[in-house]
């Protein structure tokens, strides 16, 4: 395995990949995706360990995700359409087989979360804390406060470098089948070395996610202006579908930022 350093101009590639991989084959990525998302969910609900244990699920989210678009990556050059099930299964099968270092990875993945975040509190009054109200309901008036996106922008302004550690490290550790700390070493030694390319995907990703938004919106205040109710439900769906596309994104950078030696 070699590192490999790609032009800046690969990260609008990156996103425009991730893109169209999950427009051709979007209910296996975000079945996919929703599968782990309520894992995650049901596991959070278990005191004191709940949380953690929630946020260890996402190295393993992140390798299923990369091995299904590697399958339609691949069948796509072939010109043939993969089989949702066939790819779904050999994406749950990669997690199984590296179950042991994705465990590894998941733990050290939620203490550096759960470290960014305790790290983010010392400089705040913890705004996030304030943005809901006993009955859980959002307080508009704190949420749009300065302190409340300044504290947005700090925790993740800390979470970045636990990102950059762990975004080739569940593939690193699959497909050349590197120990789970050297994982982190060298994805952070990608991440860095190819910083222009993740920078310019990092805006080109941000420009999509404007775009969708705005779509999101709009397609919401159209369902509320028909009636039924169903504006929250299609920006919570279209900000979820727009997750699991994210996650697409990752193989590409991925096969681009490594080798075989």
């Amino acid at each position: 395995m070699k590192l490999n350093l790609v032009p800046a101009r690969t990260g609008v590639a990156w996103a425009q990949q991730g893109v169209r991989t999950f427009i051709r084959q979007p209910l296996l990525f975000f079945s996919l995706f929703m599968l782990f998302m309520t894992v995650a969910a049901f596991v959070s609900l278990l005191p004191v360990i709940g949380g953690a244990l929630g946020l260890m699920v996402i190295p393993a989210m992140t390798l299923a995700l990369m091995v299904a678009t590697e399958q339609v990556s691949a069948a796509q050059l072939a010109h043939i359409r993969v089989a949702t099930p066939l790819a779904f299964v050999a994406a749950l099968a990669a997690v199984r087989q590296r179950a042991r270092p994705l465990a590894l990875l998941g733990l050290m993945f939620a203490l550096g979360v759960f470290a960014a975040m305790w790290l983010a509190s010392l400089f705040d009054n913890d705004p996030l804390q304030r943005a809901f109200q006993p009955d859980g309901k959002p307080d508009l008036e704190v949420m749009q406060s300065a302190s409340f996106q300044m504290a947005i922008w700090l925790r993740l302004a800390f979470y970045a470098p636990i990102s950059l550690l762990f975004w080739h490290a569940p593939a690193l550790a699959h497909w050349h089948d590197v120990p789970p700390v050297k994982s982190l070493f060298f994805s952070w030694v990608a991440c860095f070395r190819n910083v222009g390319a993740m920078t310019l995907f990092g805006l080109t990703w941000l420009g999509v996610s404007l775009v969708a938004s705005m779509l999101l919106g709009l397609a919401a205040t159209l369902l509320r202006v028909a009636g039924g109710g169903f504006g929250a439900a299609a920006i919570v769906g279209g900000s979820l579908a727009l997750t699991a596309m994210f996650f697409c994104t990752n193989w590409f950078i991925f096969r681009d930022s490594f080798r075989p030696s």
